[in-house]
């Protein structure tokens, strides 16, 4: 008797291979039959007529490792179909925590109980908050009612196997996370002999305990601080174990605490490839994109695009493995300005307190200061990772209102606002500020269609990432009042899979190709040995599609909503999410080193 059979489906088994109409059965979370199975005996029996059965989709991108203490349901990523991720990315990590915590997005309202607010913002390319882990797991246990019980990567596991988890995670070593273990707060220069040998011992009982590998993030300190002797080691040892070697290569010029005005991208990506050839490692880059800058137009962006994929093209010649990811959301993901004051937070800062900046914005003397500084590009925070520029091209229309007490603002730019009420532009931005100060914004860049992602998804090896975290639909981070504005409204991804099957760059595409893009070939690239594919012997991730009413239902107002057209996911057998309904029987496993396929 089976536990569940999907009856007349449209099956498309993650290959890339054409669609074909089976029946799948499944029995103690593994797929146990897929074929014409007759009216065989099921405790379960789901009519798929006019609709299409496909892999459960596979983040390979993700950070829902930051949150999933918080958020083990990771909602916003079962009812969208993803039922496995590879979390760890970009340097960053949630474990091992043997003696430090280094800040992250989420965590606001706790750190705040162990240190003071800052007092500007910090990026994350020049500063990192390094704090003491004990009073950082006392802080998350009062703020979240959370309990940040682990030390060691093999308590990081048992702590999810004991509490649950709403999707499948395997996670890398972040050598963000690895470097500040061993050096601590005094992290932003280069590590000693002894130091480079201790990480490598570190990080060698992860990978013992069941890590799948490391993510270097080169953009991010304090891990673009570190020297080519201990970028190489730590690659060494990640190869010693035939794990994932993940970067999020170096875009920006800044590195070692230097800014080198003439680098672009590529260097950044031959580097990581120049690692792979050295050291053997399993390479995996993240988030593709152009890697030339600037590009103002979509023939620049695909001839940069291919020159990349011919690079990647020439170290596989020379024997380097290397796999790849995009994103369908890019360059939104988990990172904009959620509160349009944080633009201008050193400001708030001045003031004291959100709540008093708003005030003083009613002062016209105040206002009329704050407004010849903004317009000749002299504010207090030009140069931050987000801040206001007004020599910033197209600034006017990179930003729109999500949340405001005059709700015919919401989802109108500022530029647009502007036309409307006859200002210019910074007017209005100052008068959004002035009637609401916890007016909310998303950012909407112009020139996300300039990162070479038509080329990139057309490609035979195309996989996806979303470069988000876990979050529940309910969650709401304005727990009082007067936040700082950078804490608030940073919803994550809830559509980044349905808005990748229904892109317009994707059109021409088959639907094969595209669930391959998101299920067999990420699959491949992880190394993931049971997930990915619709076949026997593979585990029962499986997801459900009414291609004919398949939209991501994008509400930048509203963030927290399903895609229409899923109708059901299952995680390891599990009913997890019905058309938006979720039943959170948190079915996901940890997946260890020594669960995937090596050589």
């Amino acid at each position: 008797m089976y536990d569940l059979l999907i009856k007349n489906a449209k099956v498309m088994d993650g290959t890339g291979a054409d669609a074909f109409s089976a029946d799948v059965a499944v029995k103690d979370g593994v797929i146990c039959g897929v074929g014409n199975l007759g009216y065989m005996e099921s405790a379960e029996t789901v009519d798929a007529a006019g609709r299409s059965v496909v892999p459960g989709f596979i983040d390979s991108h993700s950070h829902a490792d930051l949150t999933a203490a918080r958020f083990p349901d990771m909602e916003n990523l079962t009812a969208q179909g993803v039922t496995t991720v590879c979390a760890g990315n970009c340097g960053m990590g949630a474990a091992p925590l043997t003696r430090y915590y280094m800040g992250t997005s989420g965590d606001g309202e706790a750190l705040e109980k162990v240190r003071p607010p800052l007092v500007t913002k910090e990026s994350p390319q020049t500063a990192a908050v390094v704090l003491p882990i004990e009073p950082v797991r006392r802080a998350f246990s009062e703020a979240y009612g959370v309990s940040l019980d682990w030390s060691s990567w093999q308590k990081f596991n048992r702590h999810f196997e004991r509490c649950g988890l709403g999707a499948n995670m395997m996670c890398l070593v972040g050598h963000s996370i690895l470097r500040i273990q061993i050096m601590g707060p005094d992290c932003l220069r280069a590590a000693s002999t002894e130091e480079i040998e201790a990480m490598c011992a570190l990080l060698r009982q992860c990978m013992e305990e069941g890590a799948c590998g490391l993510s270097y993030g080169f953009d991010y300190a304090p891990g673009n601080w570190a020297e080519d002797e201990e970028i190489l080691r730590l690659a060494a040892v990640v190869a010693e174990y035939d794990g994932l070697l993940s970067a999020h290569v170096q875009h920006s010029g800044l590195r070692r605490g230097k800014l080198d005005r003439g680098f672009q991208p590529y260097q950044g990506f031959r580097e990581l490839l120049e690692i792979g050839l050295k050291t053997g490692a399993r390479l995996q880059v993240s988030h593709l994109r152009t890697p030339f800058k600037p590009l103002n137009d979509k023939e620049a962006a695909s001839a940069a695009a291919q020159a990349l994929l011919g690079l990647l093209d020439e170290y596989r010649a020379k024997g380097v493995r290397v796999g790849w990811d995009v994103l369908p959301n890019y360059p939104v993901a988990g990172e904009y300005a959620p509160m349009l004051a944080s633009l201008l937070q050193c400001y708030v800062e001045r003031c004291g307190s959100l709540t008093r900046f708003g005030e003083m914005l009613g002062d016209n003397v105040y206002c009329a200061r704050l407004r010849a500084e903004l317009a000749e590009g002299k504010n207090l925070g030009r140069g931050e990772l987000y801040s206001f520029d007004i020599d910033m091209p197209g600034w006017d229309a990179m930003w729109r209102v999500t949340r405001h007490n005059e709700k015919s603002y919401e989802g109108k730019t500022t530029r647009e606002l502007a036309k409307l009420a006859g200002l210019e532009p910074l007017d209005m931005l100052l008068r959004l500020l002035e009637t609401d100060v916890r007016t909310c914004i998303r950012l909407d860049d112009p020139g996300k269609e300039y990162i070479g992602f038509a080329d990139f998804i057309h490609h035979p090896d195309a996989a996806i990432g979303l470069d988000v975290e876990c979050w529940n639909y309910d969650c709401n981070q304005e727990t009082r009042p007067d936040m700082p504005p950078v804490y608030l409204g940073a919803y994550s991804d809830f559509s980044g899979m349905a808005y990748l099957l229904t892109h317009p760059d994707a059109a021409d595409l088959r639907r094969e190709d595209r669930i391959a893009a998101m299920t067999g070939r990420t699959a491949r690239n992880l190394g993931l040995r049971d997930r990915g594919f619709v076949k026997e012997g593979m585990r029962a991730d499986l997801v459900l599609l009414d291609w004919e009413k398949l939209s991501p239902s994008v509400d930048y107002v509203h963030p927290n909503r399903a895609p229409a057209g899923i109708d059901a996911v299952w995680v390891n057998g599990r009913l997890t999410a019905e058309k938006g309904r979720l039943y959170n029987p948190r079915a996901g496993r940890i997946i260890r080193n020594g669960d995937r396929v090596h050589g």
